[in-house]
């Protein structure tokens, strides 16, 4: 005895293959507005999880790792994400990720220089210089990182486009 999906599985199933229906064919339904709405909710439960991050834990920097795939939920719409591609998809994820690291870091220097001068001058005794270096190790990643990140979507692509080339030629004739 085999389980056979119905006609309407496989209909569903095809559908759901494709990155999703096109802008026009929503509108047509009367669904336009809900890639937007989808992609509000998705972004709002990132910033109430970020928040309660920070008042339970103190916003440990490891919590953007956890939190940060939940924006593969994120799809293309008019409003908010309108160049979202699938060959993008991981871009929302890691710009959250690096931005979210930056602001990190750069508030924790911040705190550690002018909201905690004493503890800071008794261990380093240059409290102007410990700020400078720190934003200096910040500029000095920043450009690489960005590179990086420029460099990943594009070398999926390509990797891609070589498998399916390869795949042509080896398949006979």
């Amino acid at each position: 005895m085999s389980i056979e999906p119905s006609h309407d599985t496989h209909q569903h199933c095809s559908m759901l293959q494709g990155w999703s229906l096109s802008d026009s064919a929503m509108a047509a339904e009367g669904l336009g507005w809900l890639p937007t709405t989808g992609n509000l909710a998705c972004l709002s439960w990132l910033c109430i999880a970020l928040y309660l991050n920070w008042q339970a834990q103190g916003a440990p920097d490891e919590a953007i790792f956890l939190l940060a795939p939940s924006l593969l939920l994120l799809n293309r719409d008019p409003l908010l994400m309108p160049g979202l591609k699938p060959s993008r998809r991981y871009a929302p994820c890691s710009l959250t990720v690096t931005l979210y690291l930056v602001v990190s870091s750069l508030v924790s220097v911040v705190h550690a220089t002018w909201l905690q001068p004493r503890a800071l001058v008794l261990a380093h005794k240059q409290t102007p210089f410990y700020l400078l270096l720190n934003l200096a190790c910040l500029a000095a990643v920043l450009p690489t990182h960005l590179a990086f990140l420029q460099v990943c979507p594009s070398h999926a692509a390509c990797a891609k486009q070589s498998d399916t080339a390869q795949e042509a030629d080896t398949t006979p004739d």
